[in-house]
This record gives C-alpha cells, structure tokens and sequence, in this order.
C-alpha cells in the first residue's frame, strides 16, 4: 500500500500542501488527527465577508446595507454557535471590521457579473498519486476562476494561492484569479505559469509522501520534520502539548 492511503490519506488538498510548507510539524499531527479545534472570529469575519459578497455576485442590485445585515447574521449564528470560549474583545474587533471589506469589495463583485457557479468542489487526478486532489473555487466565471481572500491586502500573489488556484484554473480550463479582499481595496491578480505552480504543488505533496514512506507508525515518521516554533500563531494549547510528547 502508498504512503498516503497507509496513512489513511484520502486526499490531497491546497490547504494541506500549504500548511506542510508553512509548518510541517502541524500538518503530521494533523494527519493524526490532532488539532486545535474550530475556527475562531478572523475565520468567522471571513466567512461572513465572504458570503455576503457571494450574495452580491448573484444579486448585484443588492444594497450594500442589506450585505451588512446578512454578514452580521452570519457572524453572529457562527459566534453564537461556538463551542470554545474566545477573547470578547477579539470578536468584538472582527464584527467591527466587517463593513469595511464589504465596501471594499462591493462595486468589484458588483461590476464582474453573475458568476455561473461558486463554492463548489473541484477533483483533479495526475499519474503522480493514486488519491485525487481536491479543492472549492469561490466563484466560477465564463472565461475565469476566481479565489477570494479577505484579509491584509497583498502587493503580488502569495505562492500558496497560486498553487491553490491553479489547480482551480487547471481542472476547470479557466483562467485562475486571487482576489485579495482587505479594509481598503480589493487587489486582484491573474495568476500565471499554472503548470509551473502545479508542478511544484506535486513536488511538495511528493515530500509528505517521501517522510510517510518512512514508516508504518507517524510517530516515527514525525522525527524527520523539524521541530516546530511553537510560539507560531498556528500552534494552541492541544498542539503544543502533542508536540512536546512526540518530539522528545
């Protein structure tokens, strides 16, 4: 049996890849089923951005207050929702910064058009793994794919959103854009060289499978990433401790 389905690896995903070159460590443990919990209220000011743009993109005569209202109930059933304790105060700050990214983004989604499809899911098999990568588009135009992040606005695309998107544009035959959402402005970038970005996506997935390759138990395979910062953002109070038990 391949590393992957050893593991009980079904799929390859761009989050997974990303995450491995952002942090190895957190992707094994992941595999192990290890991890934080939920989101928290940057995921959720997301979400909530997110869906209201996405409501706007098929009913462009929508009014930007009315996209207010619908990402305050999102945000709102999301915080309500919660299962873990947040920070008041850090909740507090993501509602607040809502309207900003929906001005932001409200004539650009406005003015592209109805798109044929968003949010759906996307299947792309190559000769290099026996388990497809997966992955969902945001909005799917005729000529164009389109990925949107909200957050700090970039200058150029992020090199793990243009494997992301690639995959997108390759599966689908469309031209992949990032559309990077923030408080300002809304900076929009067609992402090129797709199969260079592919290429590399495979060769990243390829060393996962290589340390997978390793042994029948991830604990063992585990030693052979580096340790870990765990002052990094990414690491909570449950990966920590799974750190510390596992690279002694």
């Amino acid at each position: 049996m391949k590393p992957f389905k050893k593991h009980k690896i079904e799929y390859l995903s761009p989050s997974m890849i990303n995450q491995f070159v952002e942090c190895p460590a957190l992707t094994m443990l992941k595999i192990m089923g290890i991890t934080d919990g939920e989101a928290g209220p940057s995921a959720w000011r997301g979400t909530a951005v997110e869906k209201s743009l996405t409501n706007l993109a098929y009913k462009p005569d929508l009014e930007i207050g009315d996209l207010f209202e619908n990402a305050d109930n999102v945000f709102t059933d999301l915080t309500d929702n919660a299962e873990e304790q947040h920070s008041v105060e850090k909740i507090n700050q993501e509602k607040q910064d809502i309207p900003a990214f929906i001005k932001s983004g409200y004539l650009f989604y406005k003015n592209l058009g109805v798109p044929e499809d968003s949010q759906k899911r996307i299947e792309l098999w190559t000769e290099d793994f026996d388990i497809p990568i997966i992955g969902y588009y945001d909005f799917l135009y005729k000529d164009s794919v389109r990925d949107m992040k909200t957050g700090k606005s970039r200058s150029s695309v992020a090199s793990g959103h243009a494997r992301q998107s690639s995959i997108y544009g390759y599966a689908l035959g469309k031209t992949p854009f990032v559309d990077y959402v923030s408080k300002t402005k809304v900076a929009s970038f067609q992402v090129h060289a797709v199969e260079r970005h592919i290429q590399e996506f495979i060769r990243i997935a390829k060393t996962l499978e290589n340390i997978l390759s390793i042994s029948d138990d991830i604990r063992e395979c585990c030693q052979f990433v580096p340790y870990p910062n765990l002052d990094h953002w990414m690491f909570g109070s449950t990966t920590r401790k799974a750190v510390m038990d596992i690279w002694q």
